[in-house]
């Protein structure tokens, strides 16, 4: 079970990961407007709370388990 909660936190930080550089990348195109740059910086804060999250839910799922 410890095993299948690491692995779920791992691919969930990777989807954040990928999600964020994406959005990156869209802020480093001269086509994007300042509002737009707003909303992505925004989303970017977003996904490193939502990985953080993740990571807190995921230890506590472990240690839980992990007792047993």
């Amino acid at each position: 079970m410890v095993t299948l909660i690491r692995l779920t936190r791992v691919l969930a930080l990777l989807a954040l990961a990928v999600f964020v550089v994406s959005l990156i990348m869209g802020l480093a195109g001269p086509e994007a407007g300042p509002l737009e740059k707003i909303v992505s910086l925004v989303v970017i804060a977003g996904c490193v709370a939502a990985a953080a999250k993740v990571s807190s839910i995921a230890l506590a799922a472990k240690r839980k388990f992990h007792h047993y």
